[in-house]
C-alpha cells in the first residue's frame, strides 16, 4: 500500500459517496464505492493503482482524493490503525471483506482469552448449603441456582411416601421404619409398611397367594389342608 497521503490532484471525484465503515478494509470500501457509482469492482480498484502500471495495491492519495476525504483520516478509519486489541493492547488488523462487526481483538487467542475472562466460574457467588427436608445432610444448589428440598432420589422417594397430614421430619433413613405407621401380614401377622395407599395387605407374593387359595376353599368347601393332615 503507498504510504503517500496527499491527495493525487489528477484524481476526479466520484459523483456518488459512501460513507466508511470502522476497520472494514480497504478492498471491501472499494467494492462498495464501485457498486455505489455502477462502476466494475476490478476497474475502479486498478484505477486507484499508482499510475504508470496501474498495478499493486490501491494508493490512499488517490482513493481520498476519488471520495473527496482526507488520506490519513481514511486509512485509519479502514485500516483500524488507531484501534488496539481489548486483550494485549496490540494494534488491530484490518477487517476481512465482508464482515458484519469490527474487529475488538488481533487474534483468536486474544479473543478466547477475553471469553473466558467475561465467563469465568470462580467469580460466580458460591451457593450457600442447604439441608435435606428428610434426613438433614447438607446438599447444594443445583447448577442453575435453584434451591434443592432433598440430597437425593431416595429421600425425596422416601418423603413422598409420608402421610399427608404428617410433616417432614428431619431423621435419619434407618428410623423411617419406626416413625411410619405399621400394619400386620393378613396372612402370617408379620409387620409390614402399608405403603404409600395403605393398600398393601401381605407381606410377600408367597402369603398373597396362601390367602387367595384359602378363599378359593371356603368358597369351594373344600376343607383346608392343615385341617386335613391332622385328622
Amino acid at each position: 500500500m503507498n504510504l503517500n497521503l496527499a491527495p493525487d490532484p489528477s484524481v476526479t471525484r466520484l459523483p456518488v459517496q459512501i460513507r466508511p465503515l470502522p476497520r472494514e478494509g480497504t478492498e471491501s470500501f472499494i467494492v462498495r464505492l464501485a457498486h455505489a457509482n455502477h462502476l466494475k469492482a476490478a476497474y475502479l480498484r486498478d484505477y486507484l493503482c499508482e499510475p504508470p502500471h496501474h498495478k499493486g495495491a490501491p494508493s490512499f492519495s488517490r482513493l481520498g482524493a476519488a471520495t473527496g476525504r482526507d488520506p490519513s483520516a481514511l486509512r485509519d478509519t479502514l485500516e483500524g490503525t488507531r484501534g488496539t486489541c481489548g486483550e494485549c493492547d496490540a494494534p488491530l488488523p484490518a477487517t476481512k471483506p465482508g464482515a458484519r462487526s469490527p474487529r475488538q481483538h488481533c487474534s483468536a487467542r486474544c479473543r478466547q482469552r477475553a471469553h473466558r475472562r467475561r465467563h469465568r466460574t470462580d467469580q460466580a457467588p458460591h451457593p450457600q448449603p442447604l439441608a435435606c427436608e428428610f434426613c438433614a445432610r447438607p446438599i447444594a444448589s443445583t447448577a442453575q441456582g435453584e434451591a434443592r428440598r432433598w440430597c437425593s432420589s431416595r429421600c425425596r422417594h422416601r418423603a413422598h411416601l409420608q402421610l399427608p397430614d404428617e410433616p417432614a421430619v428431619a431423621v435419619l433413613v434407618p428410623v423411617l421404619s419406626e416413625a411410619r405407621p405399621t400394619a400386620g401380614c393378613q396372612h402370617c401377622g408379620t409387620p409390614i409398611d402399608p405403603g404409600r395407599t395403605g393398600a398393601r395387605r401381605y407381606c410377600s407374593a408367597a402369603c398373597r397367594q396362601r390367602a387367595f387359595r384359602r378363599r378359593k376353599n371356603v368358597r369351594n368347601n373344600v376343607p383346608a389342608r392343615d385341617s386335613l393332615i391332622s385328622s
